[in-house]
């Protein structure tokens, strides 16, 4: 279920969805909102975490108003971005009512130094609204249209219309965020300066990390000399600093959540699944014309994607693959079919990839998939900088020293990966490809801080899993080894 979360988070970002996440979709079921619960959690609610880093040139790419010259200074680290999913009702009032059974009920993410935090009552009825702890829900309520969008994070929409007066109590004190900030720097800025001036000013100040937001004021103020000379005493906790980078925070608040919905639908489409039993080889397959850019997460199109490589592509994926297993495949067609050889690196026997087992057509699609994912020449194309694969099983049907292989195959991937982009998740049951990682360790082929091990376990078929992380040392050895995890007593 752990691993799954992640394709099921691709199939979400492929489609437009009525639910927050797709659970039942091409790569994977879950069933329903209902079914994907626990039943041992006591509320009836979802929440997924992520840890993303956000690329400058995203930011930019966003219409920041940010200076070219600052750009490599944006350099946000550890972003977190926090979604809650709950049921609308009980699935009897949804199926008779037709209301959408479920939708997010929060939404909390922390930008630079920057936390904003939404609570929805229900499917796009914003409860309340935070901005590092000060709450801010009448000026978003008053600014903004919450509206379905394309992605899990509903849109921000600024009003156009008259704001309904009858939707907030004590309306009369309410100001839209847009008029609070021009009013706000009016006070602050010197007495003759015009309309149009303020409206620059603001439109060419940085939404950036508090000291370098008060650096800007500050030379802004010697440079131009629109402000009062008080700012020159400002702080980082001065509250006239403190309100204006909040209401231009908020101000910038569509564009922030739409920058962060597409970054996670970026992230979440370069997310790639090998399900844990692939197609078995055929003698022949029929050859359909089809440009194949992906692997079907069974490798039912593998033959279809060998032939959609160039020449260039195959010669490099040949050579990868006779690397890691001292083999590799190639193709011949004849009359509108196409037949899978495998080929024995050293003497160059070939034989059909029918006639070698099932265990080769079950490793084949991983090695692939693998060589993909490190970005050779795919379609004429690198991959772009954060990509994720997920494998279940990959032992299935494989000898032990075979099972072995897959560790070679991981480490190959992700060899000269000094950015750690590459991100690879396997659920397994294999003591063989374990101990082959730590003997990559011990050699110094791979490095210890590039292996994590997660242990999921449970005391009887009805309890919850308990859940412990583990690495590698420097030696191969794993620290804090339950024992007889892998025992048969």
């Amino acid at each position: 279920t752990f691993l799954r979360t992640l394709p099921l988070l691709r199939q979400t970002a492929e489609v437009r969805t009525s639910e927050p996440l797709l659970w039942y979709g091409r790569l994977v079921d879950f069933g329903s909102f209902d079914e994907a619960l626990s039943h041992h959690q006591d509320q009836d609610r979802i929440k997924i975490k992520c840890q993303l880093d956000l690329p400058s040139e995203i930011i930019y790419a966003h219409s920041f108003h940010i200076d070219p010259n600052k750009i490599d200074k944006i350099k946000p680290r550890n972003s977190t971005i926090e979604f809650t999913i709950r049921r609308t009702g009980n699935s009897e009032e949804n199926s008779t009512t037709g209301r959408i059974p479920s939708f997010v009920s929060q939404i909390k993410f922390k930008f630079l130094d920057v936390c904003f935090e939404f609570v929805f009552s229900a499917p796009f009825q914003l409860e309340s609204a935070k901005f590092d702890d000060v709450d801010i829900s009448k000026s978003i309520k008053a600014t903004y249209i919450i509206s379905p969008s394309q992605t899990i994070f509903p849109n921000f929409i600024k009003r156009r219309e008259e704001f309904d007066k009858s939707n907030v109590e004590n309306f009369e004190t309410i100001k839209t965020i847009d008029y609070a900030l021009h009013q706000k720097i009016q006070d602050l800025v010197h007495g003759r300066t015009k309309k149009t001036s303020i409206s620059n000013l603001i439109l060419h100040l940085e939404p950036i990390s508090k000291d370098e937001f008060l650096a800007q004021i500050k030379d802004s103020q010697k440079n131009e000399g629109l402000w009062r000379k008080s700012v020159l005493d400002w702080n980082i906790d001065t509250p006239d600093f403190l309100t204006i980078r909040q209401l231009l925070w908020s101000d910038k608040l569509d564009e922030l959540i739409e920058l962060i919905s597409y970054f996670l639908q970026r992230e979440f489409q370069q997310i790639s699944y090998i399900t844990p039993l692939r197609a078995a080889a055929e003698r022949y397959y029929r050859h359909q014309g089809l440009a194949t850019n992906e692997l079907d997460p069974k490798g039912e199109n593998f033959a279809e994607y060998l032939r959609s490589l160039t020449r260039r592509q195959r010669e490099d994926l040949q050579s990868w693959l006779g690397r890691a297993l001292d083999a590799y495949i190639d193709l011949e067609e004849s009359k509108g079919h196409v037949s899978l050889y495998l080929i024995d690196d050293k003497t160059k026997a070939k034989v059909n990839l029918a006639d070698t087992g099932f265990g080769y057509s079950q490793l084949l699609p991983i090695a692939v998939q693998l060589w993909a994912l490190k970005g050779f020449y795919l379609r004429g194309k690198n991959f772009t900088n954060a990509t994720t694969l997920a494998i279940e099983q990959p032992e299935l049907h494989l000898h032990p020293k075979i099972q072995a292989k897959v560790a070679d195959l991981l480490m190959l991937a992700i060899d000269g990966d000094k950015s750690k982009s590459i991100k690879i998740v396997v659920e397994t049951h294999s003591e063989a490809l374990i101990n082959r990682l730590g003997k990559l360790i011990q050699t110094g082929k791979l490095d210890e801080d590039s292996v994590n091990i997660v242990l999921f376990d449970k005391e009887t078929f009805d309890s919850p899993s308990s859940v412990q992380t583990t690495t590698f040392d420097s030696n191969g050895f794993l620290k804090n080894w339950p024992l007889g995890f892998f025992s048969t007593n």
